[in-house]
């Protein structure tokens, strides 16, 4: 876990395509790696309980590996640090929640040809916070070749915005694979 937060600090430092692929690459690659985890559910609750310490607590706890490139996940962890009034805690995370959304801009344009790539399906709906945009209708499409699989969200003003989900499948049949193995 060390390897992968030093390459999510040089990423911090040089926000480049290269040292986000190269964070993605390793988060991916991560036997704990989790692209639906449950493990943040019941923040929700725990912030109308008013136990703001708690909640950060559990989303810290959850950034590695399985968040650390969610934008929405450093938004949420900013506006905790708000709520509790470390302002520059609450800023730095912020603009971590930003260069994550500008680094996921940057793999594609949302189109069929170039589509987005993702890290968890909650990015996608990040991306779709960050745009004020609302999912109307959610698809898994195969490209052409059928080497690539892709979540297609239809807006409520009826565009369409493609995301890769290829590499996402590929660690649910791996961690379905080793569940199965784990069984017998």
């Amino acid at each position: 876990m060390e390897a992968l937060k030093k390459l999510f600090v040089e990423f911090l430092q040089a926000p480049t395509q290269e040292n986000f692929l190269k964070v993605r690459n390793a988060v991916l690659a991560t036997e704990e790696f989790d692209p639906y985890t449950d493990a943040i559910d019941g923040v929700p609750k725990m912030m109308e309980a008013g136990e703001l310490e708690q909640a950060l607590e559990v989303m810290k706890h959850a950034l590695f590996p399985n968040l650390v490139l969610s934008p929405g996940a450093h938004l949420n962890i900013a506006f905790l640090l708000h709520k509790l009034g470390r302002e520059k805690d609450a800023a730095f995370e912020h603009h971590i929640s930003q260069l994550l959304q500008e680094a996921i801009e940057e793999t594609g344009d949302g189109t069929e040809a170039r589509p987005y790539l993702v890290t968890r399906t909650s990015d996608e709906y990040d991306y779709l916070f960050a745009h004020d945009l609302e999912a109307k209708g959610q698809a898994l499409a195969k490209s052409p070749d059928g080497t690539r699989e892709h979540d297609v969200l239809t807006t409520k003003d009826g565009g369409q915005i493609w995301f890769d989900v290829t590499d996402i499948r590929k660690v649910l049949a791996r961690r379905m694979e080793s569940d199965g193995e784990a069984s017998e």
